[in-house]
């Protein structure tokens, strides 16, 4: 992200050492999230403070040009960009590519390729956007990752200088403030919408949901904020002010349903210190202004663009996460290369030559970006060169690539049911067995869709993405259009006749922390939920039809087969990347003891494990006997991982229907 430092030579206010303090507390709290995630939870909101940081001083600089010449204005702004942004960035990006070309598997390359291309287009937050889907590949594992924030900035950059010529150059001025505010309310609410529909990812990456915070640090630089005159109130707003930035950085996390209104608290934290610090500096300011604080916010640009580089690389070079020790150690390498990067490339190009003139500078960048995206293009064009590698990389990478047989076409995203007959299988007959839920069903067509055709049945896909098939309205980690999506399941197969085999599968851990509840607590609400369910299904199809509850699959937080090909791609020790720790192991084990005791109490109910397939305690292969590969990613199965449960799905629905309650568990 930017974080442009405002200088007289530029601007109408004096230079403020506080604001670099408070870029320091930002980018130290980034990096202390991404390097050891448990010790600053919220740290993430460090980028919320910069984008405020980031409004304020633009602003203040196109305010203060506005009686200029248009033209002139807008020349010598982008030629600021330019000399500010770029040189840094190009110098990471072509640092880090020259590690990719040799490095990385075919398949990572390809899509660092892909990322590159979006960053010199500076759309780089919506292609992140684009890879959230549950089957594309793990973005975190994209070493340009970070740059989402300065495809933001960058957004702004090329909209809010001619909003302010317009607003400020025209007879709007009076009412600027006000259209400011108007822009920023129906960002925060389009934001906030977005997360009431589940829809977190286009809430955290887009321009439109994300907007809104640079315009608090606009607003603010409109002057519209009166002074605040008593300094016991100017110390007590600004502790506040740090207070909710450090306090975002504590208590939010992942889990929280973020960005929303929950970011106003680091950003109109970040806003209370910068407004706080006029006429006179308070506590927190002389804090703030502390050399060493300021040191780091000088060079918190440079150490943003280089810890994301330095944590991944490595963890993707190893193929496993990354050890305490190793993060610090790759913390340190950040910092070093950022204070490399300041000294020589931020700041000489940042300096004005007297032989390069603003025009000269904003060519000279177009065509560094122009050549960068070129580059990404080769690789993406290319598929990183798959020459490179052995046949069994590329096998690894293709099982990571591989989607269920109607994926496609049956998978759904929105309320809407998939369509009967395309989603049927075999077409054109009507269905006898359902299988419903989210990704998790969908993953399971291959099997339910060949034991069907063994036994000469008919089986139904009804998938959604991110929604259980649970017939209840109160459970709050539901979507808005989920108990929708699911009643309609419920009437439609009323309406056109019951199934006499009904198969409900979900990532039913993931619920479990999406309700904030400790795991026992979830389970039980997630039984309760899902007898209600069974029950409310019974009432409306008949007593008779017989429900088969799937149990998780392991869930490894990392992508065995593209784990595969990492190590084997550098020639390192593959024994971790075939038989895998699942991560979700004891609480798997409670909604498995829930849908046992659901099977016991309930006629026709019946439980399938596929964590018994293929986990023995908590270590789970990952591969068959063959070699092929058992998941597609971190909790989803290829095609070949379903059909490896074949002869336990056949064992079971082809017993008694009585439940085997052996050990207190309905077993296989």
């Amino acid at each position: 992200m930017s974080m442009p430092r405002l200088s007289v030579a530029h601007a109408h206010r004096p230079y403020r050492p506080e604001i670099d303090g408070l870029r320091a507390i930002a980018v130290l709290g980034v990096v202390l999230y991404h390097a050891f995630p448990t010790l600053l939870p919220g740290g993430f909101v460090g980028v919320d403070v910069f984008f405020v940081i980031s409004g304020f001083l633009i602003t203040g600089i196109l305010v203060g040009e506005t009686d200029t010449g248009w033209r002139s204005s807008l020349v010598h702004f982008y030629d600021r960009r330019v000399r500010r942004i770029l040189p840094a960035l190009i110098f990471m990006v072509g640092v880090v590519s020259a590690i990719a070309l040799v490095a990385m598997a075919p398949g990572d390359l390809r899509v660092f390729g892909r990322s590159l291309m979006s960053v010199a287009a500076f759309t780089s937050n919506q292609f992140f956007f684009q890879q959230t889907d549950y089957f594309s590949a793990d973005a975190n594992d994209n070493i340009l990752l970070h740059t989402w924030s300065l495809g933001i900035e960058e957004q702004f950059y090329l909209v809010w200088p001619l909003a302010v010529l317009v607003l400020y150059r025209t007879r709007l001025r009076p009412w600027a403030p006000v259209l400011i505010a108007v822009a920023l309310l129906i960002s925060l609410a389009w934001s906030q919408r977005l997360l009431a529909n589940e829809a977190q990812p286009a809430a955290f990456y887009l321009f439109r949901s994300r907007g809104w915070e640079l315009l608090v640090g606009a607003l603010l630089a409109t002057g519209v904020a009166p002074q605040i005159g008593r300094e016991w109130v100017r110390q007590a707003v600004a502790v506040a002010g740090l207070a909710a930035i450090l306090g975002a950085m504590l208590f939010i996390d992942e889990g929280t349903s973020f960005p929303g209104l929950l970011a106003l608290l680091p950003c109109l934290g970040a806003a209370a210190v910068i407004h706080a610090g006029l006429p006179d500096k308070t506590l927190v300011h002389r804090l703030l202004a502390w050399r060493g604080l300021v040191g780091v916010g000088l060079i918190s640009y440079s150490l943003y663009l280089w810890h994301w580089p330095a944590l991944v690389l490595p963890r993707l070079l190893l193929a496993r996460e990354l050890s305490p020790l190793e993060a610090g150690v790759a913390g340190l390498v950040a910092l070093a290369m950022a204070c490399f990067s300041w000294r020589w490339v931020e700041r000489p190009f940042r300096r004005r030559g007297q032989s390069v003139g603003a025009r000269q500078v904003i060519i000279a960048g177009l065509t560094a970006l122009i050549l960068t995206a070129g580059f990404g293009a080769v690789l993406w064009k290319g598929q990183g060169f798959p020459h490179r590698a052995s046949s069994d990389v590329l096998e690894a990478e293709a099982a990571a690539l591989s989607l269920p047989m109607l994926r496609s076409s049956c998978h759904m995203s929105g309320a809407t049911l998939p369509p009967a007959v395309p989603c049927t299988y075999p077409k054109g007959q009507a269905p006898d067995v359902v299988l419903w839920g989210d990704s998790h069903a969908d993953h399971l067509m291959p099997l339910v869709s060949a034991w069907a055709q063994s036994q000469g049945r008919v089986v139904r896909q009804i998938s959604k993405s991110a929604c259980p098939p649970l017939l209840v309205q109160d459970a709050s980690f539901l979507s808005e259009d989920c108990p929708v999506f699911n009643q309609e399941v419920l009437a439609e197969l009323k309406r056109k006749g019951p199934p006499t085999t009904l198969v409900l599968s979900a990532r039913w851990t993931t619920y479990m922390v999406s309700s904030g509840r400790e795991p026992a607590d979830a389970a039980r609400l997630l039984g309760a939920d899902i007898a209600q369910s069974v029950d409310a299904v019974r009432r409306a199809w008949g007593p008779d039809v017989e429900v088969v509850l799937v149990g998780p699959t392991p869930d490894f937080g990392l992508s065995p087969s593209l784990c595969y090909a990492r190590a084997r791609f550098a020639r390192l020790d593959t024994r971790h990347c075939e038989m895998a720790v699942a991560r979700n192991s004891s609480m798997a084990e409670l909604v498995e003891a829930n849908f046992a005791a659901l099977a016991r109490e309930t006629p026709s109910v019946r439980v399938f494990l596929p964590r018994a397939v293929f986990c023995s305690g908590p270590d789970c292969r990952t591969r068959d006997a063959t070699g092929r590969f058992l998941f597609q990613d971190d909790d989803h199965l290829t095609p070949t991982g379903a059909l490896n449960l074949m002869p336990a799905w056949d064992q079971l629905l082809s017993t008694s229907s009585e439940p085997d309650t052996r050990n207190g568990e309905t077993r296989l």
